[in-house]
């Protein structure tokens, strides 16, 4: 048995589960998430014995992240800390809570998050590894984005051929809205935005002649697929009617162009037929925001009026967050935490899953301190791709989608909450890695 035909179950089994993830409402129901490690774990642990009986190396080195990895595992430490029983360090009494033993106040809600934090970093872990050869790389990004595709495509037929339902039938909540199989349109948003990206970052790679002469009829034709999946994907992101989807989904498209364009013409590419390609596609999204795009376009007339409304909810999470500003409330409790601190200015009458602001999410639940390390370690990844894609004169596709993607994923998590629904955390996470393989140690030559 080789490197290569274990890399190629591995990315395998990494796809399938991003594929099926999102079909449960999103990934985002608690029974998920234990399945999801099983899998990830078992194919971990298979992974590495084989590697270890055929004395065979990891295909990348981890030794570049080492900040990383201490930051991580302090985090995951920390993660832990908060369920255990701690005794009187818990203080959850005066919120008129039963005396508690452990810094969260909803430990098996701790644990569930866990979990979910644990997956997201092993599928960071097989995708650094089977993606590090540069080949590997695109053709793993290829997949990303034909699974974004099918997702797209699904919510398209749900929305118009089955009356606006859910794959379990009739929907409850954002009615006249594309959703697929994710029920929220904002984080399906964000999901199409990313494969908009990786469909961008494909296409301009084809015209290029990264995958041969367009001359070709086989070539010709995967870019011909290629333009239509991105326009599919488009069309149903612009029916979502999620305006910071919109917003994050153009700019990624954009900021893909003028990134790998000017690389391109260092190379020698055909500046004029890149140019050409990338016009023609913005005036094709200008026509389909007209064809699908009414609801995102009448949305954006309530801005003022939902602004004030998140504004007040993260004035409310920033005063829980700095009630307990150290140890945080627990991983994954801020629905049961945030009544506490709930005032009117927010609608008493929903309820409150969520801070709508990822940033200040984390910080609710596990304090400033180690609430800031994830975004630290992305920070940190986020610089040393774009040191890298700087320094490199040819394209280098995966780091470019890896920056796009985190530009479009952090400006979002400033409005919302996509990061924290698994079905698109795992997508994020598996184009990070592909990127971060590009920064790794170790062989390239082997698939």
């Amino acid at each position: 048995m080789t490197r290569p035909y274990i890399n190629t179950v591995s990315m395998w089994v990494v796809a399938s589960t991003i594929m099926l993830t999102p079909f449960a409402l999103g990934g985002n129901r608690p029974l998920v998430w234990p399945i999801v490690l099983a899998v990830l774990g078992v194919m971990l642990a298979v992974k590495s014995l084989l590697l270890w009986k055929f004395d065979l190396a990891p295909a990348a080195s981890v030794a570049s992240f080492r900040p990383e990895i201490v930051l991580i595992s302090v985090f995951l430490i920390f993660n832990a800390v908060q369920i255990l029983p701690l005794g009187d360090l818990s203080d959850v009494s005066r919120f008129g809570l039963p005396s508690g033993y452990t810094l969260s106040v909803a430990p098996t809600e701790t644990l569930l998050a866990l979990i979910t934090w644990l997956n997201v970093f092993v599928l960071a872990y097989l995708v650094l590894q089977f993606t590090r050869n540069e080949q590997r790389s695109i053709r793993f990004l290829t997949i990303i984005f034909w699974i974004v595709v099918i997702h797209a495509a699904l919510g398209f037929v749900l929305f118009h051929e089955f009356d606006d339902s859910t794959l379990f039938g009739p929907k409850w909540t954002y009615l006249g809205s594309m959703t697929g199989a994710f029920v929220n349109r904002n984080t399906f948003a964000t999901f199409l935005a990313s494969g908009a990206v990786v469909g961008t970052a494909l296409i301009l790679r084809d015209i290029s002649g990264g995958e041969g002469s367009l001359n070709s009829s086989g070539n010709l034709r995967s870019l011909v697929f290629k333009v239509l999946g991105l326009l599919l994907i488009v069309a149903v992101l612009f029916g979502t009617g999620s305006r910071m989807g919109f917003f994050v989904g153009i700019v990624g498209v954009l900021l893909m162009a003028f990134l790998i364009l000017p690389k391109q013409i260092n190379t020698g590419k055909t500046l004029l037929k890149s140019a050409l390609i990338v016009a023609l596609c913005l005036i094709v999204m200008a026509a389909i925001l007209w064809g699908y795009g009414n609801l995102t376009v009448e949305r954006l007339g309530s801005v003022d009026r939902d602004a004030d409304v998140r504004l007040a909810l993260y004035r409310q999470t920033w005063t829980m967050t700095m009630d307990r500003p150290w140890t945080g409330f627990g991983g994954g409790t801020f629905e049961l935490a945030f009544p506490l601190f709930h005032q009117p200015e927010v609608s008493v009458d929903l309820i409150w899953q969520k801070a709508h602001n990822s940033y200040l999410g984390t910080w609710a639940d596990y304090g400033l301190l180690f609430g800031s390390i994830p975004w630290v370690v992305f920070l940190r990844l986020m610089a040393k791709l774009a040191l890298h894609f700087w320094r490199r004169p040819s394209p280098d596709y995966a780091s470019a989608v890896g920056i796009v993607v985190g530009v479009v994923a952090m400006t979002h998590a400033l409005v919302d909450f996509s990061l924290e629904i698994h079905g698109y955390a795992l997508l994020f996470m598996a184009i990070i890695a592909t990127a971060a393989a590009r920064l790794a140690g170790g062989e390239r030559k082997t698939l």
